[in-house]
């Protein structure tokens, strides 16, 4: 490795959605914002809840225990938004709690141990931080399928 390497290459966001810890690179989030009034719109998708209004963009907004398949739950002063970056479009994640900045030193597994259709997934791998295992993300995936990774909102 390089000493000109990225110095948050291996930093991960950390957040929670019940008990599960996930995280997500750093590199892909640009804010977290608190919970606040999202338009919704029409969409096919149940997991895109629909827009926020941040600064005058239009930013979609993606509940990430619905895009997971879990159950839906009232949102709480706990409950935040994550904006992130995935190429040009920004979308915001809802997610239960966000705790802190981590290092995941140690090599990623792969999450080919989930079987065949990992592929189709949005978990990158596992990594361990503080004894704990956290499932990686992959921001690409994790909006795939939402209708807004090709579509700019923001314009």
């Amino acid at each position: 490795m390089s000493t000109h390497s990225d110095p948050n290459a291996n930093k991960y966001l950390s957040f929670s959605l019940g008990e599960v810890s996930y995280v997500i690179p750093i590199q892909n989030v640009t804010e977290i914002i608190g919970m606040q009034r999202i338009s919704e719109v029409p969409a096919s998708n149940r997991a895109l809840r629909g827009v926020i209004n941040l600064r005058g963009r239009v930013i979609p907004v993606m509940d990430v225990r619905l895009r997971f398949g879990m159950p839906e739950l009232e949102y709480t002063d706990r409950t935040c938004i994550i904006v992130i970056q995935v190429g040009i479009t920004s979308v915001g994640l809802v997610v239960d709690t966000v705790s802190d900045v981590m290092d995941l030193t140690e090599p990623l597994e792969p999450a080919s141990a989930l079987g065949e259709n990992s592929a189709d997934s949005c978990v990158a791998g596992f990594g361990r931080a503080g004894g704990e295992i956290r499932v990686v993300l992959e921001p690409q995936r994790l909006v795939e399928g939402l209708g807004v990774q090709s579509a700019n909102l923001g314009v």
